[in-house]
Order: structure tokens, then sequence, then C-alpha cells
């Protein structure tokens, strides 16, 4: 009786431990383990995402702590700026002069100079680079709209906008991390057709690369189990992890398929094949 596949969603199970699945996944799965390697990426993303989308109702009071006392409100209109403030703003933080807003053009060339961005009335500059953008132009790109934004309209736009970009990473992110998956598979698997030279497996490359996708499972449950315990650790040492998990299981993959046999010949009565 011809032997069937398991599921999908029991390879995240099995992969952990079972020689009998990696058996099955070298012979029987033809092809089928890209679709498994895109299902295990989905659920990685979306268990990430269930696990910090919360979170993202803590960037409203982060950007609020973080918003510099004393920001004026800025309005533009009729191609220039202006603030609530007679005297420049400046915003420096850590010895760092991150922001300065001279929307009077009160402050010398030399001051600005120490300055990442500076805001005049027309010009949003950039002293270290000597490079100066007009604010119409900003405006023509639709980065500035005419109207007044108060500290507290800052502080909303910047969480939305935050937040706009998380859930847009997202597809990217999938796309990005499916490739890598498939590519450090196929990094593997010349080991893996080292460990099937050693073992004598008789193996093809295509089984190879399908046990060298499939290995790769632990490692990513490794990581959903840091990350919903959110387990702090070095990134290099994440990834070091990771990647001894995945070759430690390519290696298992490899030793756990089955000898073929070359089936008995059947003798005839008079002992002749």
């Amino acid at each position: 009786m011809e032997e069937s596949k398991s599921p999908f969603i029991f390879g995240y199970v099995l992969s952990l431990f079972s020689p009998r699945f990696y058996d099955q996944v070298a012979r029987l799965w033809k092809g089928a383990a890209i679709g498994y390697a895109a299902l295990l990426v989905l659920v990685y993303w979306v268990c990430f995402m269930v696990v910090t989308s919360p979170r993202l109702a803590e960037i409203k009071p982060m950007i609020e702590a973080g918003m510099p006392a004393g920001f004026p409100s800025l309005t533009y209109e009729n191609g220039a700026l202006s603030s609530s403030r007679e005297e420049p703003f400046r915003f420096e933080e850590g010895g760092e002069k991150l922001l300065l807003i001279d929307t009077g053009n009160q402050v010398s060339d030399e001051e600005r100079q120490g300055f990442e961005i500076v805001l005049t009335d027309t010009e949003m500059i950039v002293p270290s680079e000597a490079t100066s953008t007009s604010l119409q132009d900003l405006a023509d790109a639709g980065l500035l709209t005419t109207g007044t934004m108060t500290p507290t309209d800052w502080v909303a736009y910047l969480d939305e906008t935050l937040t706009w970009l998380y859930w847009l990473a997202m597809p990217f992110l999938f796309v990005f991390h499916f490739i890598f998956i498939l590519v450090g598979a196929l990094v593997l698997s010349l080991m893996a057709l080292l460990i099937n030279a050693i073992l004598k497996k008789d193996l093809e490359y295509p089984a190879l690369y399908r046990l060298s996708i499939v290995a790769a499972t632990p490692a990513y449950l490794f990581s959903l189990v840091a990350m919903v315990l959110s387990l702090t650790m070095a990134v290099s040492v994440f990834n070091l992890v990771g990647l001894l998990i995945h070759a430690a299981y390519t290696i298992f993959a490899v030793s756990s398929v089955r000898s073929r046999q070359p089936p008995p010949v059947q003798m005839g009565p008079l002992g002749l094949p």
C-alpha cells in the first residue's frame, strides 16, 4: 500500500523529533517543501503580529514623552513657515544638536552648522551636507500642508505614520523572510550533500534541498518561543543559535532517511532467477 504524506501542520511538530517524517519528506514530498516553507513563514509573521500589534498602543505615549518641552506650533501658509515662538527653538539631546527652528532668520550661519536640520521660514537646511530644500517643494510633494500643527497634532501624526508603516512592512517582511529561508536551505543543502556522501544515502539533490528547507522548522520554532517569552540576547548570538539549530537538524534529517535495499530476486523452481 502506498504511503501517504503527513499533513503540513503535523510537520511543525514532527520535524522536532521524527526520523520517519524526514524520510517521508525525502521520498514523497516532491516539491511540496516550497509550500511548507511559505506556510511556516506565514505562521511566524502572524504570531509576530499577534505578539507585537498590542504594543502599537505604546507608540503615542513614547512620542509624547519624547516631545521636547516648549516645542512650538508651526503654521505653513502662502509658501512660508511661521512659529508660535518669537525666538528660535533649539532641540538638543545627549550633546547632539538635532533641530533648529528659526523662522525669524535670527541665527547666524555659523551657529546653524552644528544642527542636523534647520527650518527657516522658507527652507529646510541640512548644514552638514550643505543642502537645502524649499518648503514650497515639500508642499508640492505632499510632505507639507497648509495650516497649523500643534505639538499635539505632531504626536498624533507621528503615531499614525509609525502605525501605518508597521502594517505596510508586514507583506515585505514576509516576502523577504520567505526568500531568506529558501536561500538558507540552499546553503545548508551543500552540507547535506557531504552528509549524504558520508552516510551513503544515495539521495538526489532535490531531496536534500527539501530536507534542508524542512529542517529550518525547529530554528523558527526557537525564534517564536524567544519572541513570545520576550527573551533578550544579542542579535549575533540569536542568529548563531538559529543557524546551529538549522544545521544540526539538517544532519538529523539526512541521517533519518532509510537506505533503500534492492528488492529480493524471485527464484524459479530450478533455483534460477
